[in-house]
């Protein structure tokens, strides 16, 4: 019997009587066994992998659905609810049985830098030992960028920035010696040193900085030069606006910054203002949090997620709507984020092919459409 089915057996088993530890000790062996086809596109994509992949899905689905406590963490910034969770993971063994693996390797992305966060905020010793065997388990990363991911999903921003950046300067010089590399696992390591200092840190000086070390390589393609261009005139405004800091309230932030992004062309809107903006929501919820401005945080935060997708960072957008709708779906925001999501969901589900949304991703759509009161 392989580990993948010996797992799957383990939660039939407990069913009945576990705990929520046994339960969370299943679902992160799953989640190491995913490990390696999470860092790594072509593996997870390879057909051969299909049945181990659906396996540790289904595994790590059965284990939410078995934790029986309803309480939530008491996090600085955000924790879902168990229910959000366990759609969370519904939508994705959806998206895979649909072969919409890129969808679904994103969003398991997505839940495991979320299992981090809270376990890097429980302090306890299982929480430490699940922290630290993944740990090992990076170091072991064949790349550097595959490690500088590995270290980012585990919070370990310091380690990741540094890998990211090792990686960067060996690829330019490799390049200059061969001629020619490929170019996306490059623009991936910005994106994500990007994403750190703009969103996760709010430090958008930090960004800047990075970016103007690079913008003048003539190493890097034409094209991508000009995006570190502007890039750069975007961070400079955010660097020298005063007012950002001292708006301290979600909805004084929409009112002054979020609602003109709200009103531009999809195509002109600056990927640093929404990377900017929804850092300093984080922020405020960190430091200002008001029980009233959640639904308005939550919208926010999913629309700007939904709007960089998956490029920048492992997008939490369908967690932040589905929050957002179960909470508070009277209040005006719930209507906005499930707009937002019924969008998430025709993004993820439209291809070549044109848009396929399955069956119960419909049926989904339409209980909450009843819930909002369309």
């Amino acid at each position: 019997m392989n580990l993948g089915k010996s797992l799957l057996l383990s939660v039939v088993m407990l069913s009945s009587f576990a705990s929520t530890k046994d339960y969370m000790h299943v679902a992160f062996d799953s989640m190491m066994e995913l490990s390696p086809y999470l860092v790594d596109e072509k593996k997870f994509t390879d057909p051969k992998s299909e049945e181990k992949i659906h396996t540790y899905i289904d595994n790590l689905l059965m284990a939410f659905k078995g934790v029986h406590s309803s309480n939530k963490l008491k996090t600085l910034d955000y924790a879902p609810s168990l229910s959000v969770m366990r759609q969370h993971l519904e939508e994705t063994k959806i998206a895979f049985q649909h072969k919409q693996k890129f969808f679904a390797r994103n969003r398991l992305n997505a839940t495991q830098s979320l299992c981090i966060t809270c376990h890097a905020q429980l302090k306890t010793k299982a929480s430490q030992t699940v922290l630290s065997q993944m740990r090992a388990k990076a170091w072991k990363m064949k790349s550097d960028f595959e490690r500088a991911e590995s270290f980012y999903v585990l919070r370990d921003y310091p380690t990741s920035i540094r890998y990211y950046e090792k990686y960067i300067e060996a690829s330019l010089e490799k390049k200059k010696q061969i001629g020619f590399i490929s170019f996306s696992k490059i623009e991936g390591a910005f994106k994500r040193v990007l994403s750190y200092y703009t969103k996760t840190s709010f430090k958008p000086e930090k960004a800047l900085s990075f970016v103007e070390t690079y913008k003048g390589n003539k190493v890097l393609p034409v094209e991508f030069r000009e995006d570190l261009n502007q890039w750069s005139r975007d961070l400079n405004k955010w660097v020298n606006d005063k007012k950002l800091m001292k708006t301290n309230s979600v909805k004084d932030l929409e009112t002054f910054y979020l609602a003109k992004i709200e009103k531009q062309r999809e195509s002109s809107r600056s990927i640093i203002d929404l990377m900017v903006l929804s850092g300093r929501v984080l922020n405020i919820l960190k430091y200002h949090r008001s029980n009233s401005e959640e639904p308005i945080a939550l919208y926010w935060l999913g629309y700007a997620d939904r709007a960089l997708n998956f490029s920048y960072y492992y997008s939490m957008a369908d967690m932040y709507l589905v929050d957002c709708i179960e909470k508070f779906p009277r209040h005006e925001y719930g209507k906005k984020c499930l707009n937002q999501y019924k969008e998430s969901i025709q993004m993820g589900f439209t291809g070549s092919a044109g848009e396929n949304i399955p069956d119960d991703l419909k049926n989904r759509i339409k209980k909450y459409e009843q819930l909002i009161g369309n």
